[in-house]
């Protein structure tokens, strides 16, 4: 909860796909760290952990002295 009462989430994602490269089929591999807010934090507080979604959102840095991005999901939806 955020100190305004504000239900978060933290988690990770796994991304697994086979992408087009030059022609090639190439298999692509990630994790990103993902935030939740509000509503959708009550959403996926309750999935299991291999649940498959689509998440959508923007990707933020992850605090001031942190470059590296965070995806601060906007939708969650189970496949």
């Amino acid at each position: 909860m955020t100190p305004a009462g504000v239900p978060t989430l933290r988690f990770s994602l796994r991304h697994q796909s086979t992408q087009m490269e030059a022609g090639h089929p190439r298999t692509v591999e990630c994790a990103l760290r993902v935030v939740a807010v509000g509503p959708v934090a009550e959403q996926v507080r309750g999935l299991a952990a291999d649940s498959e979604l689509v998440v959508t959102g923007f990707l933020a840095r992850a605090s001031h002295r942190n470059e590296w991005p965070v995806l601060h999901a906007t939708a969650v939806t189970v496949i």
